[in-house]
């Protein structure tokens, strides 16, 4: 994936998915190894097939796998956002992708979401991104990001959805900081609950190509494992919304030092 820069109107600054591309992802090895494996068995009934030709394309299966999983993604978003928006429950003649229409109105249904915002642009004076949905969930105003892969690859996804979270309500409240001056002067007893669409919840809406199903995770306060220095032993410790905001900064951070030079 190329990076990707959004103008703040001073200067371009990176994505959420750029800056999060400075993580080591191990399973991208596993899944490029796993296309240009998967290339190579689709060609052995082939009596014409030239070998060599297929080596060196095999090499590139991951490039084409990519693209094709980034077309499906763009498709399902924009069947999530027309649906959603017009409150119409979308009919598809292929299997997989009704699966996942069926699964989105249900989760809509359930969880009784109301569209706040779709595909809404943040940018920031050191990093930018498109939302995919800010709604109201169970009451809640919830962040969204739809997600299309096979994989469960959360461990990069929460640090982007942070970083998105903290954005929008950055905007909400400078705005509500003002409309509060403008009507009384002062900002002193500001309270951040009383802003009605400042995001409370964040979490990711799985599309999953494999089994069909949509699933729901909320990352406001979850589980995680590190590894104990003086033991080697895995050991479980809570995360939240705050210890991930600071993740994310921290690599926007390390983004411009190393990238640009600039200490932010």
């Amino acid at each position: 994936m190329s990076d990707r820069y959004y103008y703040n109107g001073s200067r371009y600054v990176p994505s959420g998915t750029t800056v999060i591309g400075m993580l080591d992802k191990p399973f991208l090895k596993q899944w490029a190894a796993d296309c240009a494996v998967d290339y190579i068995d689709t060609c052995y009934n082939d009596p014409d097939m030239i070998w060599a030709n297929v080596e060196k394309k095999a090499r590139k299966a991951y490039v084409q796998e990519s693209m094709e999983a980034a077309d499906y993604g763009t498709y399902i978003h924009k069947l999530c956002e027309v649906s959603l928006t017009d409150d119409i429950k979308i009919e598809s003649p292929h299997e997989l992708t009704q699966k996942f229409m069926d699964g989105l109105w249900a989760w809509k249904t359930k969880h009784k979401v109301k569209v706040i915002a779709m595909e809404h642009e943040v940018v920031t004076d050191t990093y930018g991104g498109r939302i995919d949905l800010v709604c109201e969930m169970d009451g809640v105003v919830t962040l969204v990001d739809f997600k299309t892969g096979g994989g469960a690859y959360y461990n990069t996804w929460k640090y982007q959805l942070a970083g998105y979270r903290q954005a929008w309500n950055s905007d909400v409240i400078s705005h509500a900081l003002q409309d509060e001056y403008d009507t009384n002067g002062t900002t002193k007893d500001f309270n951040f609950e009383s802003v009605t669409k400042a995001i409370k919840s964040n979490g990711i809406l799985k599309f999953n190509k494999k089994t069909g199903k949509v699933n729901y995770k909320a990352f406001d306060e979850y589980q995680a494992t590190r590894t104990n220095p003086e033991t080697k032993e895995k050991e479980k410790y809570t995360r939240n919304y705050e210890t991930d905001r600071a993740t994310f900064n921290s690599l926007v951070a390390n983004w411009w030092l190393v990238k640009r030079g600039i200490e932010i």
